[in-house]
């Protein structure tokens, strides 16, 4: 009895420890300049839910794997204006009808829901950050929850993939429009 609690107890808190570990080195390294590009995949960034970074096609990028997913950067310190989050990025399998919809939240806060539809090709999402959703230590967490998050039919991946990111960043400053502005690459 007292094994099988152990064993439950450090399943449900050793990753709850990890990505502690990992957003605390997030926020003592070296601040993120905004609108550069982050690394896709790369640790402690990409810091719970991604893949590592594979090319699809002619695109390298990086697919989420499983029902939620996490991005952390630390810019120094709380901004004096609202920011905006920039993610492009290609829906990953649904069932047919279905789209893949996504919660966007900064650290622990709802700042929008996105939709995207199989086949929909490569779009570009944004969504304002309010700067007092900012940490006074510069932290920025951005979490993503899949509502759909599937394994492709047909293929012996068995990630459960929500959506295959091209370029992140978060750039400073929102433009007077937007209000959860959601753009297409394609247009």
């Amino acid at each position: 009895m007292f094994y099988a609690f152990t064993l439950v107890y450090f399943k449900l808190y050793s990753a709850d420890f990890i990505e502690r570990g990992r957003i605390e080195t997030i926020v003592s390294g070296k601040p993120y300049r905004l609108g550069q590009p982050i690394a896709l995949g790369k640790r402690p960034y990409f810091y719970s839910g991604w893949s590592n970074a594979e090319l699809n096609g002619t695109q390298t990028g990086v697919w989420s794997n499983g029902s939620r997913a996490g991005v952390a950067v630390s810019i120094g310190k709380r901004p004096d204006r609202d920011l905006r989050l920039s993610v492009k990025g290609i829906a990953g399998p649904v069932a047919r009808g279905k789209q893949q919809t996504i919660g966007v939240s900064v650290n622990g806060t709802t700042i929008d829901t996105w939709h995207y539809k199989q086949g929909q090709g490569i779009v570009e999402r944004t969504a304002r950050i309010p700067k007092e959703l900012v940490l006074d230590n510069g932290l920025v967490r951005i979490d993503f929850t899949f509502c759909c998050a599937r394994a492709p039919s047909g293929s012996r991946d068995l990630r459960k993939l929500g959506i295959f990111v091209l370029d992140f960043r978060i750039l400073g400053g929102s433009p007077k429009n937007a209000k959860g502005a959601t753009e297409d690459a394609n247009d």
